[in-house]
C-alpha cells in the first residue's frame, strides 16, 4: 500500500515523533486511502483547517497529504490555510519524479514541516473560535493564493455552526456549539442593507467552477432538520455571495477528500423573502403541517417525483433502486438508509450522499418544506449503478422516533424488476449514534433486498 509507506516517510521527513498514523474513517471506520492510480492531470487545491480540529481529523489530514504527494500529477499545487485568521501555513508543489524523489525536494519538505507543526499543535483554543472558518475571508484567501489555471477545489475542515463574538447577532447557536438554534433568513443574503458577514458585495467572488467540499463533525447541527436549513443557507451563500459551488458537506473524510465529487444536492430553489434580514429561530418541536402523517397499513403511493425515478431505473438494467417510505402517528419519525458495496470503502447515507456506486435522495427534510414545497414526501431513495446486488449491505436506521410504531414500505428495483416489502418498526430513535454497533441496537434493522425475501 503506497500511501501507508508514504505516510511513514512523510512523518519522518517532517520530524514527527510518531511512528504510525491512525487512518480509520470517522463515519464508517474504513481507511482513508486514495485511488490506486495517480491523477493524470494537475490540480490546484486549498485546504482550510480550523483551529481546534479534533486529533483524529488531524490524522486524516496527514493521511490525505501523503496520498496527495503520492498520487497527484506533477505540477499540482496544495495550499494549507489555518482559520479563523486565514493564515497561510504552506504550499506543496508536486515535482516530477518518484515518490522518494518528491520527498527529497527541499521546498516540499519545508512546507511539510510547517504543516505538520500546525497539525500537531495542541495549544488551547477558546471555545468561541474552535473550528470556526470565517468564510467571509475565503474569497480574499483564494485570490491571494491562486497560482495556476488548473481545476481548483477548496476543502474546508471545521464546523458550519457560525459563531463570532464580534457578530453575535448572526451566531447560529450558543456556546457550546453543539446545536443549531437559528440560521439566517433568505433576505440576509439579498437585502442591500444586510450586515450578514458572509455577504461579499463589491468584492471579487470565487469563480463558479471551483468546487467546495466541507468536512465536519458528525451530527454537527443537533438533528437533520437543523442541518438541512444550514446547508441550504450555505449553498445559497456560496452561489450568490462567496462564489464557488458547495458540492458536499460530510463527516466522512473519505467522501470529503474524494478526487472526483459530483454534487447530489437537489437543484437550488429561489431566494424569496420580503421581510427584513434576520435570524430564523428553530423551535424544538417545529414541524411543517405537511409532515404530519397517520399510521396506516397501506403507505401512500409515491409522489410524481419518486414515481419518475422508479420508471427511470426500471428502464435501465445497470441501475438498482432502494427506497423506503413510512407512516407513523409521531410526526418527527425519520428512517434512514445506510448502504455499502463490497467493492467500495464508502457507505451511502445522509452523511455521505454521493459515492462511486450511487447517490441518495433524502426525504422531505432535504428536498423541500423549507420553502413550503413538498416534492418527495416521506420517501428516501438510493439510486445505484454498476453494482452486484448480492454485494450490497443495506441497513435501516430509526433516526428519530418517540417509540411510536412506524409502518415501513421498502421498494427495490433490480434488473428492471420491482419488489415491495412492508413491515413495522417499533423503537426509539438513536440519531445514528449507534452506527458503530448497529448489530446489537434496536434502532438498526438489516434489510434484505433480494426479491421475495422478508
Amino acid at each position: 500500500m503506497k500511501w501507508l509507506i508514504l505516510t511513514t516517510l512523510l512523518i519522518g521527513a517532517v520530524g514527527c515523533t510518531e511512528t504510525t498514523i491512525e487512518t480509520g474513517s470517522l463515519a464508517a471506520g474504513k481507511p482513508a486511502s486514495s485511488t490506486e492510480s495517480p491523477e493524470t492531470l494537475p490540480s490546484e487545491q486549498i485546504l482550510t483547517i480550523a483551529d481546534g480540529t479534533r486529533p483524529e481529523v488531524q490524522q486524516q489530514v496527514k493521511a490525505y497529504l501523503s496520498n496527495f504527494i503520492n498520487d497527484a500529477a506533477a505540477g499540482s499545487v496544495l495550499h494549507i490555510v489555518r482559520s479563523p485568521d486565514h493564515k497561510w501555513v504552506g504550499t506543496i508543489v508536486i515535482p516530477e519524479g518518484s515518490v522518494r524523489a518528491r520527498l527529497r525536494d527541499k521546498e516540499l519538505r519545508n512546507a511539510l514541516a510547517r504543516i505538520n507543526a500546525m497539525l500537531t499543535d495542541s495549544g488551547v483554543v477558546p471555545a468561541e473560535f474552535r473550528q470556526q472558518l470565517s468564510l467571509d475571508k475565503l474569497g480574499a484567501t483564494y485570490w491571494s493564493l491562486r497560482q495556476t489555471d488548473h481545476p481548483c477545489r477548496i476543502t474546508l475542515v471545521g464546523t458550519p455552526v457560525y459563531y463570532d463574538p464580534k457578530q453575535l447577532q448572526w451566531a447560529f447557536g450558543d456556546l457550546p456549539l453543539d446545536t443549531v438554534t437559528r440560521y439566517p433568513s433568505d433576505s440576509s443574503l439579498t437585502d442591500l442593507q444586510s450586515t450578514l458577514p458572509h455577504r461579499r458585495l463589491g468584492r471579487k467572488p470565487i469563480p463558479a467552477d471551483v468546487q467546495i467540499a466541507w468536512l465536519t463533525d458528525p451530527n454537527w447541527g443537533g438533528d437533520k432538520r437543523r442541518e438541512d436549513a444550514v446547508i441550504r443557507f450555505y449553498r445559497h451563500a456560496f452561489a450568490s455571495q462567496i462564489g464557488g459551488e458547495l458540492v458536499r458537506i460530510t463527516s466522512d473524510p473519505i467522501a470529503a477528500f474524494e478526487s472526483e465529487i459530483i454534487s447530489s444536492f437537489p437543484e437550488l430553489d429561489q431566494l424569496s423573502d420580503e421581510h427584513p434580514p434576520r435570524m430564523i429561530t428553530l423551535g424544538e418541536q417545529e414541524t411543517p403541517e405537511q409532515q404530519t402523517t397517520t399510521n396506516s397499513d397501506n403507505p401512500p403511493e409515491p409522489p410524481p417525483e419518486v414515481a419518475k425515478l422508479f420508471q427511470q431505473v426500471a428502464a435501465d438494467p445497470d441501475q438498482t433502486l432502494i427506497a423506503i417510505n413510512w407512516t407513523s402517528e409521531y410526526p418527527e419519525t425519520d428512517l434512514d438508509l445506510w448502504i455499502s458495496d463490497d467493492a467500495s470503502a464508502n457507505e451511502l447515507c445522509y452523511r455521505n450522499m454521493h459515492t462511486p456506486f450511487g447517490f441518495l435522495i433524502r426525504d422531505v427534510r432535504q428536498v423541500g418544506d423549507l420553502d413550503g414545497q413538498d416534492l418527495m414526501g416521506k420517501w428516501e431513495v438510493a439510486v445505484l449503478h454498476g453494482v452486484e446486488p448480492s454485494a450490497l449491505t443495506c441497513w435501516l436506521n430509526m433516526y428519530s422516533s418517540d417509540g411510536s410504531p412506524a409502518h415501513a414500505k421498502l421498494v427495490v428495483i433490480i434488473n428492471g424488476q420491482q419488489s415491495v416489502q412492508e413491515f413495522d418498526v417499533n423503537c426509539h430513535g438513536d440519531n445514528a449514534q449507534h452506527a458503530g454497533r448497529r448489530e446489537t441496537s434496536n434502532a438498526w434493522k438489516r434489510l434484505s433486498i433480494q426479491k421475495n425475501e422478508a
